[in-house]
């Protein structure tokens, strides 16, 4: 399987991506106010952190970048994953493409979040296959 490369337009994708995530909690009325502002806040360092590897990186080298970028943000992508799971029951699971070397990398993140990127989605698990729990 051929997997996608990320592009410094894929991770503006994400951005807004995040942005539709946030509005999204933001509008829900099924979300009570602190697990509102604990989503809006993870979102919002995600956001920034992303804002500052598209400035720092341009070139070939973005492939790269952006996949080390995004597997050590994933602790905070699955954690997003799951709250937005959880309160708004947005799919959740692996998302696969190239680490810019020609090599898998992973994060578990939303369905979406995954086709902003242009990755491969397994929903339910995580990137050892493994159920979400």
């Amino acid at each position: 399987m051929t997997l996608h490369k990320l592009t410094a337009a894929d991770m503006t994708k994400l951005k807004t991506q995040l942005a539709n995530d946030r509005a999204a909690v933001l509008a829900s009325p099924t979300i009570d106010n602190p697990t509102q502002q604990s989503i809006v806040k993870t979102l919002d360092e995600l956001s920034k952190n992303l804002d500052k590897e598209i400035q720092q990186t341009t070139g070939s080298d973005a492939s790269t970048l952006f996949a080390g970028w995004a597997v050590s943000m994933s602790g905070s992508f699955q954690a997003l994953a799951k709250q937005l799971n959880t309160t708004l029951l947005t799919p959740m699971g692996a998302c696969t493409y190239d680490d810019g070397n020609g090599n898998p990398a992973c994060a578990v993140m939303t369905q979406a979040q995954c086709d902003a990127l242009g990755g491969t989605f397994a929903g339910g698990v995580d990137c050892s296959e493994n159920p979400l729990v």
